[in-house]
């Protein structure tokens, strides 16, 4: 009995380690609410840094591991939006700024993040090498 038992679980376990579409996916023990924590400390200390918004899960390499994306307003006499993005697996942080465009997160919309860029231009975004990368809409 126990030994079919151990086999059922494990049956289990590896059935939930692999996603949909047959890929194994990256088992990620984390604490995501330290993460959360960690990602608007992390916001707090860019400069001129004011409110950081929602927090978002959302894979944005493409590697089957969500990251954390939030928006954080910043500047003095010009505010503006950028967009930080925590790869919590991997423990790096992309930031997406200008200092003339505003990056806002609007939803998520069909499993896909939805961006802004100056609350006209609608997009996503991705981590293309060490850079977070803001992809428009085609017309």
């Amino acid at each position: 009995m126990g030994r079919r038992l151990a086999i059922i679980l494990l049956m289990i376990v590896l059935a939930l380690s692999v996603t949909a579409c047959g890929r194994p996916r990256k088992v990620m023990p984390i604490d995501m609410e330290k993460a959360q924590i960690d990602l608007s400390e992390y916001c707090k200390r860019l400069p001129s840094a004011q409110n950081v918004g929602q927090m978002y899960l959302y894979d944005v390499n493409s590697d089957g591991v969500e990251e954390l994306c939030t928006s954080v307003d910043f500047g003095v006499e010009n505010i503006r939006t950028a967009i930080v993005v925590y790869d919590v697996y991997n423990g790096i942080y992309y930031t997406l700024s200008s200092e003339y465009v505003s990056y806002t997160i609007s939803r998520i919309d069909r499993g896909r993040l939805i961006v802004y860029e100056d609350e006209e231009i609608k997009g996503t975004i991705v981590i293309e090498g060490k850079y977070l990368v803001f992809v428009a809409d085609k017309k």
